[in-house]
């Protein structure tokens, strides 16, 4: 079954609580490169993530508002699965 862009980008935001260079990224959520490169681009331009340069090595990281739009979009899962008990 394929991920809904929502799940994708809580996958990203995830992965990049700690520094994480663009390759380990790509591995670790499962996607491939250019999908992941326009993914990071959008989460960039809307502050949810930031690049950082460490040593000459990029690394990605959740900003803060990153973080507070992902416990949101957890509670809202939590509500989705709540409601699908019921």
């Amino acid at each position: 079954m394929r991920r809904s862009k929502e799940e994708m980008i809580m996958d990203i935001l995830k992965v990049a609580l700690d520094p994480t260079r663009p390759t380990n990224l790509m591995y670790r959520v499962n996607m491939s490169w250019k999908p992941l490169m326009e993914y990071l681009s959008k989460l960039t331009s809307a502050g949810l993530i930031e690049l950082k340069t460490i040593d000459n090595r990029r690394f990605y990281l959740t900003t803060e508002q990153g973080v507070r739009f992902l416990k949101m979009g957890e509670q809202m899962e939590w509500g989705r699965s709540l409601i699908r008990e019921l």
